[in-house]
């Protein structure tokens, strides 16, 4: 019989963590809830699948351990998940969050949490307490949660975010995977082109010198590429970064963005690819906003800001007047 470790918390939010033989996740639900206690996570020891309990399903959400501090979007959508299965299982918010500051692992998530939880132990409503985190919680999550604060369905809309955001973290996941292989076969061509300049062409200039014959023009401008590569790669790759540097500031200019943004919306296959993205998001964004409750002028505000894409952002200005 399969053995599962879970954690769950008890009425007056201490964690507990323990054992249980059963046949399925739903068996360990069963007795956790017969024993007056909240589950937050429950792991199967055999498999190492963890999976995270709402209702009677087992909806899995597996974190791989991030190498960076900052805030993942998976441990936005991890978060979420937990919160709402925990208000839905009876609990305040105050506790959920005291619940979710002990059991999160990832430091940076962990130090939100628990700011969030002064914040609304001191009074703050959680809206107002996601606020003070402008980089972790878009205006899109703020204004939900919001919504559902004063509406008295806050249960409903964490539900609403997390599908929003398991669809998000979905469709970017899909256009990395899509863009692997592209960016390998970059990578693999600059690699060899600047081995061919930097090594292998030097050694036929020895070669052609000593033969005394005329080289053909296209093979001087070859060789004379290879020798600058050869002799001032650094001033090179100094210049590339500069100019990248340039780029970016000049796209904080709205003009410029605009004609970029616009110029990109053109482009062989990625460009219909960009297009689609974008139209993906404001059609997800605002029906999520409008089934939430929230105004439709006020939703549309919040779209505009949730479109990349200079050129259709400005599409939406007719809409919104």
């Amino acid at each position: 019989m399969p053995r599962f470790s879970y954690q769950a918390s008890n009425k007056e939010g201490k964690i507990i963590n323990g054992t249980y033989d059963a046949q399925n996740e739903e068996e360990v639900l069963f007795e956790l809830r017969s024993r007056q206690l909240f589950p937050v996570q429950i792991e199967e020891l055999k498999s190492g699948k963890t999976s995270s309990v709402q209702g009677g399903s087992g909806s899995q959400l597996a974190l791989p351990e991030n190498p960076f501090s900052g805030v993942s979007g998976k441990d936005l959508l991890y978060f979420t998940q937990q919160l709402s299965r925990l208000i839905a299982a009876g609990l305040t918010i105050d506790r959920s969050l005291s619940i979710l500051s002990n059991v999160t692992e990832r430091p940076a998530m962990k130090t939100v949490i628990t700011d969030i939880h002064h914040s609304v132990h001191g009074g703050l409503s959680l809206a107002e307490a996601l606020s003070q985190h402008p980089k972790v919680f878009s205006k899109l999550y703020i204004n939900m949660v919001k919504a559902g604060e004063i509406g008295g369905i806050l249960e409903r809309i964490l539900l609403r975010l997390t599908d929003f955001l398991e669809k998000s973290e979905h469709l970017k996941e899909s256009v990395t995977h899509a863009l692997i292989y592209p960016a390998m076969l970059f990578c693999v061509g600059g690699g060899a082109i600047a081995f061919l300049m930097g090594f292998v062409i030097p050694r036929f200039v020895t070669i052609f010198e000593d033969m005394g014959t005329t080289i053909p023009l296209p093979t001087q401008i070859l060789m004379a590429i290879s020798g600058f590569v050869q002799a001032w790669w650094w001033a090179g790759l100094i210049g590339a970064v500069l100019l990248f540097m340039l780029w970016l500031q000049l796209l904080r200019q709205p003009a410029i963005r605009l004609k970029w943004d616009a110029s990109k919306l053109h482009l062989p296959l990625f460009g219909s690819l960009i297009q689609k993205m974008e139209v993906a998001r404001f059609a997800r964004t605002l029906g999520t906003l409008s089934g939430s409750g929230v105004p439709i002028l006020q939703a549309l505000t919040i779209v505009q800001e949730t479109v990349t894409n200079a050129k259709i952002a400005s599409a939406l200005d007719p809409v919104y007047t």
